[in-house]
């Protein structure tokens, strides 16, 4: 209490001399000896962390799980590093930390968070789970306390990276089981998202001269375990068409079910017990009466045609509740394109102008010896950092999510830290004059509370203690200036940072920067002969 009485008494002997639109000049003398005020360490826990919460539409969670992480962009304000990110699903559950990744990393379609400090934003992706409609988000400091972060917007692609790839891959089935493993391998080398169109009870064709069977099921469940592996409906017999719904329905809800029968999905294809099956791909192109409502209806959400040179996103279709046809970038292999150049340019193209790649195949018209078009153009579209590598399903239920406005936000905040942005001096800035101010902006989204700000300057970075104090100020968003007095020494390098505290005691700690100050300039005097002999004036 007595550490109160003393901060509350300093609050208000600080000198205002003038204040136009929230902004602030303050003059102060700077104590000689530190003063002690009561900073994250000394306070009693929070009653209720400040952390954010997600909240699902409870339908769309039951009809499509999104389980898939969902990216998450947090405006952080300027913070020292060593920030971590937690999350849980339930009001009462065990806060969970999140993988810290960095921008250098090849990951697409984990949990994680991405710090960007120099932008002061933090990327968090998390997917939703069977325990609850709800995400839990709290980003704390080093000293485990809740900082102030505001929620900006949910990435247009995971980790908001600039461009998607997704590959795809047709007619997987018992002549094919041998070349859908090769593909599946090179992509799983190279971290790339292969979904693979499984015709799950066999197909009449002529290159195979008559019937085949399904897939071997076996050898699809080793290839979905060893990761990067999506499965996709693309009918159960691969017609050219059908002439009845119960035709279609047999096609369409029995290919999904021989899939979930069949297999052990992968957790981001999960809720809980259910299994979903995300991608259509269309037999022959086949686009039949009864075929997109009954897509719908099973819980698909994307459709791929066999069309070129599509680089977006397909458009909702309301009417039937799915993503409305969308084809492909390209073809690769020997009924498609041999030619490796014209694909790498195509990838290249849109990874400079962002927008979604996707190539398609028939494995088994695939060249798989090293050194093929194959291998260079996978080598070629892999281990960029900026692009998302996702499944063609995947793809579509993390923009389903971003677009269709079925995730709501709110803050549960209990006390929330004061926000706090530096203005200048800028870090590591040189030649700054003696005279110079500290300017910084503060706000507190508690829209009562008040803030004063303890001003640390010293040319030891690893003792700074507060030689001031200002305020108090109000809750909204304003920008301080202070001028130290006495003024500062000649060329010397100075720390700083600024700690804001609420009235409430829950105080932010901004990260030390430094700037050097100017040189004092020595000028030689000039002697001129006076008078007579003996006398000089010096000038």
């Amino acid at each position: 209490m007595d550490g109160k009485r003393k901060l509350i008494k300093l609050m208000v002997t600080m000198l205002v001399i003038f204040s136009i639109s929230n902004i602030f000049v303050v003059s102060g003398k700077m104590l000689t000896r530190p003063i002690h005020i009561p900073i994250q360490e000394d306070l009693e826990p929070q009653s209720e962390i400040y952390m954010h919460k997600f909240t699902v539409n409870a339908e769309s969670h039951l009809k499509y799980g999104l389980a898939y992480p969902v990216t998450y962009i947090f405006d952080i304000g300027q913070q020292e590093y060593g920030l971590k990110a937690y999350h849980r699903h339930t009001n009462g559950g065990i806060w969970e930390e999140l993988p810290e990744k960095t921008g250098n990393e090849l990951f697409s379609g984990i949990e994680a968070v991405r710090f960007e400090y120099g932008e002061n934003k933090a990327y968090v992706s998390v997917g939703f789970s069977d325990e609850s409609d709800n995400v839990f988000i709290n980003i704390v400091n080093s000293y485990e306390k809740s900082i102030s972060s505001e929620f900006l917007n949910i990435a247009e692609y995971y980790d908001d990276r600039s461009v998607a790839v997704t590959i795809s891959g047709d007619d997987w089935q018992s002549k094919t089981d041998s070349r859908f493993v090769q593909m599946a391998n090179l992509c799983q080398e190279r971290q790339l998202w292969f979904t693979v169109g499984l015709v799950t009870q066999g197909m009449y064709n002529d290159n195979w001269y008559g019937t085949t069977d399904g897939p071997n099921w076996t050898l699809v469940q080793q290839e979905i375990d060893e990761g990067f592996v999506e499965p996709g409906g693309h009918s159960r017999t691969h017609p050219h068409d059908v002439g009845s719904e119960e035709e279609a329905i047999s096609e369409i809800l029995g290919c999904k079910q021989d899939i979930v029968d069949n297999l052990t999905l992968p957790d981001i294809n999960r809720n809980g017990n259910i299994e979903y099956v995300y991608p259509w791909i269309e037999p022959y192109g086949w686009f039949g009466k009864y075929h997109r409502y009954l897509l719908g209806e099973y819980g698909f959400i994307s459709e791929r045609t066999t069309s070129w040179n599509y680089n977006y996103f397909s458009t909702w279709d309301p009417i039937d509740e799915l993503y409305n046809r969308v084809g492909v970038t390209a073809g690769i292999g020997s009924d498609l394109t041999t030619n490796a150049d014209y694909l790498n340019s195509r990838f290249d193209q849109i990874n400079n102008n962002g927008g979604i790649y996707h190539v398609y195949c028939h494995p088994w018209k695939l060249n798989f010896y090293p050194g093929s078009y194959l291998y260079q153009h996978l080598d070629h579209i892999s281990n960029h950092t900026n692009v998302w590598y996702a499944g063609f399903g995947h793809l579509y239920v993390y923009h389903y999510m971003r677009e269709r406005d079925i995730i709501n936000h709110e803050t549960l905040p209990g006390n929330i830290p004061p926000i706090l942005s530096y203005i200048s001096p800028t870090n590591d800035a040189t030649d700054v004059s003696i005279d110079t101010a500290i300017t910084w902006m503060g706000r507190d989204l508690n829209d009562n509370d008040t803030i004063v700000y303890a001003i640390c300057i010293g040319i030891y970075q690893d003792n700074l203690q507060p030689v001031a104090l200002v305020g108090p100020f109000q809750s909204e968003e304003t920008i301080v200036t202070f001028s130290p007095d006495p003024a500062l020494n000649y060329d010397t390098k100075y720390f700083w940072k600024i700690i804001a505290i609420d009235n409430l005691r829950t105080s932010t700690e901004g990260p030390v920067w430094s700037f050097t100050t100017e040189e004092l300039i020595h000028t030689t005097p000039t002697i001129y002969p006076g008078p007579n002999s003996r006398n000089k004036v010096i000038i």
